[in-house]
């Protein structure tokens, strides 16, 4: 896949295995949304080395932490078994809108990060999510995704500034 086509996709689940003799699959979520696997429902399927895919979510129930989805064209275990190892993914325009100060992890890759006296510390390489809140790796420096710490981000300028506290950065000889 070429990397502007990977970039106008995003992941919302991965196709585990078959479920059952009619062609229903298990589902992984890779999404905050349960209604991207709602009846009625659109998904692109991607595979290596097959053309993309359309399928329609005829059902859906949560399953094991995932969803057992059945679509419109599968309707064999033997085709529902083709489909393992699969991503579906939607549209990059059709991703839910999110509240306000909440982003998107890969809109914040590759922000650049600045102090708040104007210091360049480098960009975001990795949003580690984590129960308290995320952190943002930047280099060997983590940044806690907080209030306290992250006192601006600007998507379109793709900035962020932060505010650190001594024994955050690393002592410069």
């Amino acid at each position: 896949m070429r990397k502007a086509e990977r970039d106008s996709w995003r992941t919302v689940g991965y196709i585990s295995k078959p479920h059952g003799l009619q062609g229903e699959v298990c589902v992984y979520s890779l999404t905050d949304f349960p209604e991207r696997f709602a009846r009625g429902a659109r998904l692109s399927l991607s595979l290596p080395d097959m053309p993309r895919i359309t399928l329609s979510v005829v059902e859906s129930r949560p399953f094991k932490g995932g969803y057992l989805v059945r679509f419109a064209e599968i309707t064999t275990v033997e085709a529902a078994d083709r489909l393992r190892g699969g991503y579906l993914q939607v549209p990059i325009e059709d991703r839910m809108p999110l509240p306000e100060d909440t982003y998107y992890i890969d809109d914040l890759i590759g922000l650049d990060v600045f102090t708040d006296t104007g210091e360049y510390l480098g960009q975001i390489e990795e949003v580690i999510l984590n129960p308290a809140n995320d952190l943002y790796r930047v280099g060997e420096i983590l940044i806690p995704a907080v209030s306290e710490f992250v006192r601006e981000i600007d998507l379109a300028a793709r900035r962020v500034v932060i505010h650190p506290i001594p024994g955050l950065l690393p002592e410069v000889e």
